[in-house]
């Protein structure tokens, strides 16, 4: 990690405050992941057959995640974005509108 580090022109920063960065990082993520996963939860009983999916366990039972999801539980609450969530919640508006008119593409 401090070859990255210093790769990175971070040599001054202490292992205490990487792993601080970083398990910051994880709770950060670790809490948008879950309110895209309990939206999916929510709507449990539908059979959604998406492509570039990923499944999440309830109960023993897979239920498909998809970036639209994601997307639909950060405009939920854009606020748990951070500071910054009108900006982050564009740019996943953004990715989504791509992803979608990629899949179009390879559908034709």
């Amino acid at each position: 990690m401090q070859l990255i580090a210093a790769a990175q022109g971070l040599q001054g920063v202490s292992m205490e405050c990487a792993n601080l960065l970083i398990n910051g990082l994880d709770a950060y993520l670790k809490k948008l992941i879950k309110s895209c996963v309990e939206l999916v939860g929510a709507r449990c009983g539908r059979d959604s057959s998406k492509n570039n999916s990923y499944k999440h366990q309830f109960d023993g039972k897979h239920f498909p995640i998809s970036l639209l999801d994601f997307k639909v539980a950060m405009e939920l609450n854009p606020q748990q974005l951070g500071e910054d969530w009108a900006f982050l919640l564009e740019k996943i508006c953004i990715h989504t509108l791509d992803d979608s008119f990629a899949l179009v593409l390879m559908m034709q």
